[in-house]
């Protein structure tokens, strides 16, 4: 289940620009104040989307809003 969570916010990260907290917490079957809890953290430098110690990598280099 982890495994089909993790490749499809990784294919709404590909097919669009910014991903609402909505969605994500919709694909992760989670509240959205559960993901605001978890302290999202998008790292620019690297391109890597952490979420309570889940590592996205995001492909391209442009900035991802959440």
């Amino acid at each position: 289940k982890k495994t089909d969570r993790i490749k499809q916010i990784q294919q709404a990260l590909q097919d669009q620009k910014a991903i609402h907290l909505r969605e994500m917490a919709a694909l992760f079957e989670v509240s959205e104040m559960t993901l605001r809890l978890s302290g999202i953290e998008l790292r620019h430098s690297d391109g890597t989307l952490a979420l309570r110690g889940l590592d996205l990598s995001i492909d391209r280099g442009e900035r991802v809003a959440i």
